[in-house]
């Protein structure tokens, strides 16, 4: 763990020695972001390859909650798993519901739009907590898998941002005999950092 923050603080410091004062963040080449949602913490690096190429990724742990925002009529049980815990999956699954992502790793294509507007989209692979069997008799484990596509779009201020994010993809919840898989839609709604 020691190592991991060494090599990030020292990231972090060639990225600020590598800028321009004089350019906007949307214009560097290369890019830092660390935000913050709820109880989480993510730092974000993209560079430029060529013009307005910009590709990056972002590491972010610690409670990351994404709210479900669709229905569930996604819901798909494997071979191992009853239809009967497939069926509380669907009838349990609502608006509201949420995915606690506890680390998440993404890599992202990033657009910009102006000297204030960008985008971050780009495949995610999470571990993290379903909340949807808590308080069942169902003998299931809430932790899994989540990987799909995440969209995020941020607007910036000096060096600070805000923005939000919207991620479609599978979640895999269960353990070695029971798994459940099911698509959603889930946002996180609001997102705040900084940039350098």
């Amino acid at each position: 763990m020691r190592q991991f923050l060494i090599a990030i603080f020292g990231l972090i410091v060639i990225g600020l020695y590598g800028q321009q004062s004089n350019q906007s963040f949307n214009n560097q080449l290369n890019q830092h972001s660390i935000s913050a949602q709820f109880a989480a913490l993510s730092y974000s690096y993209a560079h430029q390859f060529g013009s307005k190429a910009l590709f990056g990724a972002t590491f972010q742990v610690g409670f990351g909650y994404k709210y479900y925002l669709t229905g569930s009529d996604f819901a798909f049980s494997d071979s191992a798993l009853s239809n009967t815990s497939a069926t509380l999956l669907a009838e349990r699954q609502k608006f509201g519901d949420y995915f606690v992502d506890l680390l998440k790793l993404q890599l992202f294509y990033r657009p910009t739009f102006g000297e204030h507007l960008y985008f971050d989209l780009g495949p995610y692979v999470s571990f993290g907590y379903l909340d949807t069997f808590k308080g069942t008799n169902q003998n299931f484990s809430n932790g899994g898998v989540s990987t799909g596509l995440e969209a995020g779009i941020f607007y910036q201020f000096r060096k600070m941002h805000v923005g939000t994010k919207l991620t479609a993809g599978f979640q895999f919840v269960g353990n070695s005999d029971r798994t459940v898989r099911y698509f959603g839609v889930f946002s996180t709604p609001f997102l705040i950092g900084i940039n350098f």
